[in-house]
């Protein structure tokens, strides 16, 4: 699942087993995870970067750089659909401080 804001993508929900390679250490590998990446070309939401750099985020998150410059922080959020709904509208309102999610567009693509 890919969720956009306007024309760029905001983050993405996947399965944990897509980043073992990366060093996630997901108990179950059918879990997912919410991917949040930050580049120079996300002008939409660069600025919330800083907020993933904070003690209590970094503490939440799995964070990795690949390629140079675009950086990744990945959530566990199980598989559970409620529990992931939850995840994702706590993203919206905590991290990005998204207030009108009429702009939000949700693309499903198979993993």
């Amino acid at each position: 699942m890919i969720i956009y804001i306007k024309d760029q993508i905001l983050f993405q929900v996947m399965p944990a087993k897509n980043f073992k390679d990366k060093g996630l250490n997901a108990q179950n590998p059918n879990d997912f995870v919410a991917i949040h990446f930050f580049n120079k070309n996300k002008t939409l939401t660069f600025d919330k970067l800083e907020k993933f750099k904070s003690p209590d985020l970094e503490k939440e998150y799995f964070h990795y750089e690949e390629p140079k410059g675009n950086f990744n922080y990945l959530k566990i959020i199980g598989q559970n659909p409620i529990e992931i709904e939850k995840e994702l509208y706590a993203n919206f309102k905590d991290i990005y401080d998204l207030d009108d999610l009429r702009e939000i567009t949700i693309d499903y693509a198979d993993y």
